[in-house]
């Protein structure tokens, strides 16, 4: 191959890359009631229940804590802000739910890990880009 062809061949695959990328729906443009409705469509709740006191783990805290990552991470949200979205709950409450989730994941907790890939799934089927998700469970610190 010349160099001209493969110069050729790589702008090729970068433009079927670009065109992928304009089809997902960026980030910044999600609002936090469609990361609601499909985090309780997900885990078949009401958002009543995930706005809840309760602490059942599979009624309300999962969601709430998949809740809290999928809108730090994708709606660039406070945590005050996330907190008064789920119950007036604070900012230190948020984050140590988030921490806990990502270890959850990260150390291969097996229930969590797939409830994570298929909220990933479910965001990506409605078009959402969910690198940044992936990422900040990822190579958090």
């Amino acid at each position: 191959m010349t160099n001209e062809e493969i110069r050729q061949e790589i702008e090729l695959h970068l433009s079927k890359i670009k065109l992928l990328k304009s089809k997902l729906i960026p980030p910044e443009s999600i609002k936090i009631e469609a990361v609601m409705k499909i985090i309780t469509n997900y885990f078949e709740i009401t958002t009543i229940q995930l706005e809840s006191k309760s602490r059942k783990r599979e009624t309300a805290v999962l969601p709430r804590s998949f809740f809290f990552l999928f809108s730090k991470v994708m709606l660039e949200l406070t945590l005050a802000r996330i907190g008064h979205y789920t119950g007036g709950r604070s900012h230190s409450t948020v984050l140590k739910s988030i921490n806990v989730l990502c270890d959850q994941i990260n150390f291969r907790d097996r229930d969590v890990n797939y409830d994570f890939k298929q909220l990933l799934s479910d965001f990506e089927d409605k078009g959402y880009d969910v690198t940044e998700v992936r990422n900040f469970v990822k190579y958090r610190k």
